[in-house]
């Protein structure tokens, strides 16, 4: 048997030793079926988790998540779960975005990775330099080359606006040390290489 049996076999042990697997325990068997291929397992873990008296967490999730995102033949599983996670208010964070971001490029689901986007900034998640390439990936898999185009010129902008405030912090801390003259260089050589 494979590494899930064997997790899941642990789980069945416990209960029969009089002992309550907790959420850890759940967690750490869920990833054993992710990383075997078995999403469906994985998934239904989330009902034996209820079933138990406990609430699966944002861990419990992304390890379904990735599961689906890896091993299930339609995306549609992993958009169910995310749906699932903000029923059950448990809201999906950067890593539950990135995977199902990701998992729309196998499946040409380029709408699908703009509409993430736009529902991870709802979530009040900013999407980072990485939810750019992976939507990216998914529109140019799909052939949607104007929503590529526009996904990169979003990325190029988070980049400039990333080196203005690290050419900030870099001025800040230097000024902070009492080298004005360093300061100053360093705003002039930043200011002349971004208008370039």
């Amino acid at each position: 048997g494979g590494q899930w049996e064997h997790a899941l076999a642990l789980l069945d042990g416990m209960r029969e030793r009089g002992l309550e697997p907790n959420l850890v325990t759940y967690n750490v068997a869920m990833k054993a079926c992710e990383r075997s291929g078995k999403w469906e397992t994985c998934v239904a873990m989330l009902d034996e988790i209820r079933a138990r008296g406990l609430e699966p967490s944002v861990i419990s999730y992304n390890t379904a998540v990735t599961a689906c995102a890896k091993h299930s033949p339609t995306l549609d599983n992993v958009l169910l779960l995310m749906n699932e996670m903000r029923r059950n208010d448990v809201g999906p964070d950067m890593v539950t975005y990135r995977t199902a971001i990701a998992a729309c490029e196998p499946h040409r689901r380029a709408d699908d990775a703009l509409a993430l986007l736009d529902t991870m900034r709802r979530d009040g998640l900013e999407p980072d330099l990485a939810c750019y390439k992976l939507a990216i990936l998914a529109c140019e898999a799909a052939g949607a080359w104007d929503a590529a185009l526009d996904l990169a010129r979003a990325r190029d902008a988070l980049v400039d606006k990333e080196n203005a405030m690290k050419a900030a912090m870099s001025s800040s801390n230097l000024a902070a040390a009492g080298d004005v003259e360093e300061t100053l260089v360093a705003a002039a050589a930043w200011d002349e290489g971004s208008s370039k």
